[in-house]
């Protein structure tokens, strides 16, 4: 019996309640309340306490008897887990049964209402068609408000009885609408950690007075709410804070498979299951290596898993069984448990309402079946472990997951739910856990000091104290990483409590490490910060229905017109979703999903309003109208019965966020500690890149017998800077820096490099800075922080390395892209003159038009071949950029660039060898809108690698007061690089050189084309924008009258 079983069973429990799943409760106020009947049970047995309740300010230190079996070895069970959760996915539909009312049984179907007195009244027979998982629509609620705590303070009180208690009052203040609360702290409440300016959120009703208690029996306050904590972490943390904080902060095993969602309707096998196992394992190679684990082990796992997960969804699956008996440790003992239906594998669920989220392995319909034979239905939640660890601290944790699962879960379905089960496969046991609010009271405190580490650990870079426990912290999986920080942070060997271990751990250590780690872990933090305040926008009490937000759609629905593709429905077990505006008509313009989302960006969608997030996807394709979104498994409202999903989906308004990574951030803190643990790996790296060593490279001559050698001397297709760059790869031990300028055949030359590579039999990892996902989330990271680039985060480690080092740099200066007009701009720029055309071909080349078209005066000066490189000045025009929130484009711009686009193609010129760069998302989806689609038309971010015959690019700022329009996008002289450096034969570039000109790289620019006479200054009488062209200007407007 674990520890929590027997304190539960060591005190008189109050028969639990029949019928808890309530239709049209307020859940708020029985979650507020549900402690009035079990604190008669507490005051009968003055001797318990809940093994949650330790008050965070007096936290004892965890004896050396502490369970840590399993602790090395969690990674590969998580990964078994994910498999086995995969296989389970395969059966969900198998245990879905139909409610039948059973009349040998004597059991009926039932429902339930409140009635004014607030009683529980108990309709038997309930009218046809109802069931568990059918709800009605919740009312719209307010969104969760959050204070602002400006005085923390203790007073007396005498009670009725006239004995003395100390409260803990906090001052609070609403910040939306200025008014002032108070909340009063007593009983475990007391011991919160609060201080003046955190952020804190109350569930529970204020007095007339404006005074709200949180004691032992009533109400919560969650601190900092806008940091949602996983309930797997809370659960973690009462044995080591520490251990849970660098868990959040150092996520590298995170690598995990999302669970099917094409669901079988055959009966499950044995057989079929093992199968299944097969080409699970076949899917996630990527996976598995990315968690260092052996796929021939996780096989094994899942063949010896198949009986008993069969033989668990038989005997759940039927009531009668005597074996489906199930142990909730209560006065009711044990209850038969029958499945009725799987509601959702890994159902994702937030609840900014509590500062919790989690993953929930399996989300269930049961009916139990008490004593009396009476049966009731409940939604619990399934934890599902593949570990050996059952009793002890580790069956505490597991029982706190659970609970707190039914807390996210009450808040996803809107009702109380109280039960949950644990299953354990090691051991092939099933336990039923109640939740009681005491427990709940101490994991919510557990929750809010945690939380609080978080936001230290990343705004102060300070962790909780070491454990100081020998036996727990040798066989933690996070004690090189502990002891490296505690020693980088001033840590002494007295305060770690390990003695010479310590000291073997970090001995190796200089303070020129310890300050790069420290700086470095700095910089990742404030990037990552940059991120949260997206996060904190996006589910605080601000972010209301109809906010507007560049990273969201809201008030959108599913396109449920016949054009949608129902066979591209389920692509390669993906489900795909098409979306459109919930006002769309004919009239529709643009605007109307106007925002800086694109296609590959991974998104999140929820309820709007409610925020109730329902998946994560990625966008597979985006248009004027609609928006398509690729998900792991099919959509599925909480408490939508089998029968309706598609119809309450259909119901539904939604929101698409933007996913910001945070994930990422962990993983390079991850890979930062990893350069400064005590192994020769480490070291190595530690003394390149903290040391800055010189790079190693074979003396001696290269001898002709290498066949890699001689691949790379025969190639007639390398120049000579091609050529020598290889060759030092080849004979490089440590690093080679090859410096590439645009156009120069940098990826010619990784093709023949990894060639000769391969001639030696070398194992090569092949990795790219410019995959647009990464790509375009650290480029805008990047432009955000600014603090972040001031203190260093800019500088690569390319730049690093380089400038130390510059011998083992090879430089490519032979370019085969732009002609001469096109290359002396970022030779100008960037270059200092060192680019050069590969060949008189390369130099020379120019557009060739194969039709002849009558067009306007200032057309023909831009299409002139003979005119490289031209920069269409729109000053002269009334061409002013426009702002809309987050957003900024130019409709006269875009209008400009249509035209030219729309000449170029009547001239001859395909469409796929033109393209249109912007700085901007929003005047890259204007112009999308209005030019062919064999035109590509992206930002300069998404444009690296790419090039084209002909380029234009439209720099959208035009401003009256031009000192004031200062753009982060636009001074980015990398960004200027790419943008000059994409077309081959012709470069045509429309702005206002008055405002561009107080840009500094943008001066020079303009300066340097100056100097070549190739700036055309337009004006009314080009382009009539009152009379012939008033349509046109209007039409790519979308936002006000010109």
């Amino acid at each position: 019996m674990s520890m929590l079983e027997m304190q539960l069973s060591s005190c008189s429990t109050v028969k639990l309640l029949e019928g808890i799943t309530l239709e049209g409760r307020n859940l708020d106020q029985e979650m507020i309340s549900c402690g009035s009947i079990e604190k008669a049970t507490d005051k009968s047995n003055a001797s318990f306490r809940s093994p949650f309740m330790t008050p965070p300010s007096r936290h004892d230190k965890t004896s050396d008897s502490i369970d840590t079996n399993g602790e090395s070895s969690q990674l590969g069970s998580r990964q078994h887990k994910k498999a086995l959760l995969e296989l389970l996915d395969q059966v969900e539909d198998v245990i879905c049964v139909e409610d039948q009312v059973s009349t040998d049984t004597g059991t009926a179907s039932t429902s339930y209402e409140i009635k004014q007195n607030n009683k529980i009244g108990i309709n038997s027979d309930a009218a046809e068609g109802s069931s568990v998982g059918s709800t009605e629509k919740a009312k719209t609620k307010p969104a969760n408000v959050y204070f602002l705590v400006f005085e923390v303070s203790e007073k007396q009180f005498v009670g009725s009885n006239g004995s003395q208690r100390t409260l803990k009052v906090l001052r609070l203040l609403d910040e939306e609408c200025g008014e002032e609360r108070s909340v009063y702290l007593s009983d475990d409440w007391f011991y919160s950690v609060i201080a003046p300016g955190d952020t804190v959120h109350v569930i529970g009703d204020f007095s007339e007075e404006g005074i709200c208690e949180v004691n032992r029996d009533k109400n919560f306050l969650i601190v900092h709410p806008d940091i949602l904590v996983s309930g797997t972490r809370v659960a973690a943390s009462f044995s080591c804070p520490r251990r849970t904080v660098l868990d959040e902060r150092l996520k590298n095993n995170e690598q995990s498979s999302a669970a099917l969602a094409g669901l079988i309707r055959e009966s499950p096998t044995k057989e079929f299951l093992e199968e299944y196992a097969r080409v699970l394992l076949q899917k996630n190679y990527e996976s598995l290596f990315a968690c260092g684990v052996y796929e021939g082990d996780i096989h094994r796992t899942m063949l010896e898993a198949i009986p008993r997960l069969l033989k668990w969804i038989l005997l759940f699956r039927d009531s009668k069984s005597p074996s489906s008996c199930v142990d909730f440790g209560s006065n009711d003992g044990v209850k038969k448990v029958k499945v009725s239906e799987v509601i959702d594998i890994e159902e994702m669920a937030w609840a900014p309402k509590f500062g919790l989220k989690g993953v929930i392995d399996a989300s269930m319909h049961v009916k139990v079946a008490s004593k009396a034979n009476q049966t009731t239905d409940y939604i619990m939640p399934l934890e599902f472990k593949t570990g050996k660890a059952t009793n002890g601290q580790a069956a505490i944790e597991h029982s706190a997951q659970v609970m707190l699962y039914t807390l996210l879960m009450s808040e996803r379905y809107k009702k109380n739910i109280d039960y949950g089960l644990l299953y354990y496969l090691h051991t092939d046991q099933t336990q039923g856990i109640a939740v009681r609010r005491s427990d709940l009271v101490g994991l919510i405190m557990r929750r809010n000091e945690l939380a609080s580490d978080l936001l230290k650990a990343s705004t102060m870079q300070q962790l909780p104290p070491m454990l100081q426990v020998p036996n727990t912290c040798k066989g933690c999986r996070h004690l090189k990483a502990c002891t490296v920080y505690h020693k980088a942070h001033g840590g002494s060997i007295e305060g770690s409590g390990l003695g010479d271990v310590y000291s073997s751990l970090v001995n190796h250590l200089t303070t020129a490490h310890c300050n790069f780690l420290k700086k470095w872990e700095r910089l990742i933090d404030l990037e990552a910060n940059e991120l949260e305040v997206v996060r904190k926008e996006m589910w605080g009490s601000r972010s209301t229905n109809g906010s507007h937000s560049s990273t969201c759609l809201s008030s959108i629905v599913l396109d449920t017109s016949d054009q949608v593709p129902r066979n591209n429905f389920i692509q390669g077990n993906r489900f795909v979703y098409r979306f459109m505006r919930q006002d769309l008509n004919p009239s529709s313009s643009g605007k109307d999903l106007e925002c800086s989302l694109k296609t590959g960006d991974y998104v999140i969608l929820s309820t709007d309003p409610g925020r109730l997030v329902v998946g994560r996807g990625v966008i597979m394709d985006m248009t004027r109208i609609n928006v398509t979104v690729s998900f792991s498994k099919r959509l599925r409202l909480p408490g939508s019965s089998p029968s309706k999903i598609i119809h309450d989906l259909c119901q539904e308004v939604w929101r698409i966020d933007k996913d910001e990574f945070t994930a990422s951030f962990a993983m390079m803190r991850f890979n930062l500690i990893q350069m400064f643990l005590q192994d020769d790996r480490s070291s190595h790296l530690r003394s390149m890149i903290v040391d800055l060593n010189a790079p190693r490279y074979d003396g001696g001559c290269i001898f002709s017998q290498d066949p890699a050698v001689s691949y790379i001397w025969s190639e007639k297709t390398l120049n000579d800077d091609q050529r020598k760059a290889i060759l030092k790869i080849l004979t490089a031990k440590d690093y080679t820096l090859i410096l590439g300028m645009p156009g120069t055949g940098k990826t010619s030359t990784m093709v023949h490099a990894v060639k000769a590579l391969l001639m030696r039999g070398a194992s090569i990892l092949l990795t790219s800075y410019t995959n647009s996902a990464v790509d375009n989330l650290l480029i805008k990271l990047k432009s955000q922080s600014t603090e972040a680039r001031e203190n260093g985060m800019g500088v690569s480690l390319f730049c690093r390395l380089s400038e130390a080092h510059p011998q083992a740099i090879s430089a490519l200066q032979s370019q085969y892209r732009m002609s001469a007009p096109i290359m002396e701009l970022s030779n100008a720029l960037i270059y200092g003159n060192r680019l050069r055309c590969g060949s008189p071909d390369v130099a020379n080349a120019k557009l060739v038009y194969t039709n002849s078209t009558s067009t306007s005066l200032w057309l023909k000066k831009v299409l002139d071949p003979l005119r490289q490189v031209i920069f269409i000045n729109t000053d002269l025009l009334p061409g002013l950029e426009v702002k809309d929130c987050k957003t900024v484009n130019n409709p006269l711009e875009a209008y400009i660039v249509t035209e030219i686009t729309d000449k170029l193609t009547c001239q001859g010129i395909r469409g796929e060898d033109i393209g249109v760069i912007t700085p901007y998302n929003s005047q890259a989806n204007l112009i999308k809108q209005y030019v062919s689609n064999s035109v590509e038309i992206h930002t300069i971010d998404k444009y690296q690698g790419r090039d084209k015959d002909c380029i234009l690019v439209s720099f959208v700022r035009s401003s009256n007061n031009p000192k004031n329009c200062k753009s982060s996008l636009l001074g980015d002289w990398h960004r200027i690089n790419v943008a000059l450096t994409r077309a081959k034969k012709k470069l045509i570039m429309v702005g206002s050189q008055r405002t561009l000109s107080f840009v500094p790289i943008l001066k020079l620019l303009i300066e340097k084309v100056e100097e070549g006479c190739s700036i055309l200054n337009v004006n009314r009488e080009d382009i009539d924008i009152n009379n012939q062209h008033k349509g046109e200007l209007k039409r790519c407007s979308q936002l006000r009258s010109l």
